[in-house]
């Protein structure tokens, strides 16, 4: 299948007899187009510009002023990455096994009170051998 190529209608009938554009590109109205385009550009960017500073000054005009009790300093410093998670779970479940388990998990927590830190397993003991303290009512 061939392609037969069909002249144009447009452009000078030189370049129409020729089959091709005889002529060059004309330069000036291409440079005024991107003069124009980078002149709209940067007055869109100022207008951008202007109009940030102006909604910053309005809002910080218009907030609130800060709680009395508000520490300054503003924005946290950042976040604290768990650097080594496997040893820090570790210290965490040993922390948690000196408290439940062995002599260690017995402690006083108020003596004149008679308060007693005991593992979870002897309280369950405990409640099921004496029940649950109650009050006395005075009725």
């Amino acid at each position: 299948m061939g392609h037969s190529h069909q002249p144009s209608s447009g452009g000078s009938p030189e370049s129409v007899r020729a089959g091709h554009e005889l002529t060059d590109v004309k330069v000036a109205p291409l440079l005024q187009f991107g003069v124009m385009l980078a002149v709209i550009v940067v007055l869109t960017m100022w207008g951008m510009l202007k109009a940030h500073d102006a909604m910053e000054a309005y809002f910080a005009r218009s907030s609130a002023p800060a709680h009395p009790m508000q520490s300054s300093g503003g924005a946290p410093v950042g976040p604290r990455l768990q650097v080594n998670e496997a040893r820090d779970y570790k210290i965490f479940r040993d922390a948690q096994q000196a408290q439940t388990v062995g002599d260690s998990a017995y402690a006083w927590i108020d003596q004149p009170a008679d308060v007693v830190q005991v593992p979870i397993d002897r309280a369950m003991e405990l409640v099921l051998q004496q029940g649950l303290p109650h009050r006395p009512t005075s009725k």
